[in-house]
C-alpha cells in the first residue's frame, strides 16, 4: 500500500514496520476466520471463505486479486530525466527515483491496477459515480498520480496535492502534456493553515473557477477527518459534489464522516479490506475502503 503521510504513527511506515506488520498478517487470519465464522453477510461470508483458501492474508481479501500477479507490465526509461515509466490506457505514467529498476515499477503498479479494478474495495469510481467533463477534480493525496491521469479527458481542471518532492518530479512528468489542466500543489490537506499545510477551505479563497460541479479524491493515510472538517466552505462553492473518500486507514473513520455528512448521499465501495498494517487494528477487523458522497443540483 502506498504511504502519503508520514506524520500518521499508527500506520506502518518504515521497513522494519512493514517487516512487523507482514509477519503480524499470518496471526491475524485465525482471529479473523473465528471472528466471523457464524456471519450472515455475504459480503462477510466471502472474506472468510477467501482467508480460509489462502496461503497467507491480503490487504484484498477476493479472489479477483489472483489476476494481478503474472500481469504484464512493459517498463520504460525516459533518458531525459532518467525516471522509469508505463503506458497506462495510453499515456505515461512515471515513477519516482525510489522505483529505479523494472521490478519495483511492475510490482507498483500491478497494486495499483488491483486497487482499481471494479471489484475492489478501494475502487474510487463507478460507471455512475465519476467526473464529468465540467468537474473540478481536487486529487487530494495524488502520490504517482494515477487516479488524476485517468480522468484527465474529463475534467475542466484538477489539483493535484502531492507534498513528496520526489513523487512530485514523477508528477510533472506525467502530467507535461496537459499544462492547462492540471495543478500541482505542494502542501497537506488538513484541519489548518500553516507551512506545508493547507485547509481546503483557505485553498477555496485561492481558486479561480466557474464551474459548478466538483469531484474530490481523497487517501491521505488516515487524515481525511480533519482534511474534511474545513471543507465546507469549498464544498459550498459547487452546486454537485462527488467525494471518493478512504475509510480504511482508521477503525472508526466510516462512523464519523458518516455522521459528518448525513445529508449527502452515501454509498460504501464494495467489500471489505484488511489494513493490517494499522498497528492497532483490531475486531472486527474489516473495514470498508471508501465512501462515495454526493451532493445533487440544488
Amino acid at each position: 500500500m502506498k504511504k502519503r503521510n508520514q506524520g500518521i504513527k499508527r500506520i506502518a511506515g518504515t521497513y522494519p514496520e512493514f517487516i512487523f506488520c507482514e509477519m503480524k498478517s499470518f496471526f491475524l487470519r485465525s482471529k479473523i476466520v473465528k471472528y466471523h465464522e457464524d456471519a450472515d453477510h455475504e459480503d462477510i461470508k466471502t472474506v472468510v471463505q477467501t482467508i480460509r483458501r489462502s496461503l497467507r492474508l491480503s490487504v484484498f481479501p477476493y479472489e479477483f486479486t489472483k489476476k494481478y500477479a503474472a500481469m504484464d507490465v512493459e517498463v520504460y526509461k525516459d533518458p531525459s530525466c532518467g525516471l522509469l515509466y508505463v503506458m497506462d490506457m495510453g499515456k505515461k505514467l512515471y515513477f519516482k527515483k525510489k522505483y529505479f529498476t523494472p521490478v519495483l515499477v511492475r510490482r507498483y503498479y500491478r497494486n495499483l491496477c488491483m486497487e482499481q479494478d471494479k471489484e475492489s474495495p478501494h475502487c474510487y469510481l463507478t460507471d455512475e459515480f465519476k467526473p464529468n467533463s465540467r468537474s473540478v477534480i481536487f486529487d487530494i493525496g495524488t502520490a504517482e498520480g494515477i487516479f488524476a491521469l485517468r480522468t484527465i479527458d474529463s475534467a475542466d481542471k484538477t489539483y493535484c496535492f502531492e507534498c513528496d518532492p520526489d513523487w512530485v518530479e514523477a508528477l510533472k512528468m506525467t502530467f507535461a502534456p496537459y499544462p492547462d489542466k492540471i495543478v500541482i500543489i505542494q502542501k497537506f490537506v488538513t484541519d489548518h493553515t500553516s507551512g506545508q499545510c493547507i485547509t481546503l477551505n483557505d485553498f477555496a479563497k485561492e481558486m479561480q473557477t466557474t464551474s459548478r460541479s466538483c469531484f474530490i479524491k481523497m487517501d491521505i493515510e488516515g487524515s481525511e477527518m480533519p482534511a474534511l472538517s474545513w471543507s465546507d466552505k469549498l464544498l459550498n462553492n459547487f452546486d454537485e459534489v462527488m467525494m471518493a473518500v478512504c475509510t480504511y486507514h482508521c477503525a472508526d473513520d466510516e462512523r464519523r464522516i458518516r455522521e459528518a455528512f448525513d445529508k449527502y448521499t452515501i454509498t460504501p465501495s464494495k467489500g471489505y479490506m484488511v489494513y493490517y498494517y494499522d498497528f492497532h487494528l483490531a475486531a472486527p477487523y474489516l473495514r470498508r475502503g471508501l465512501l462515495r458522497i454526493q451532493k445533487c443540483s440544488r
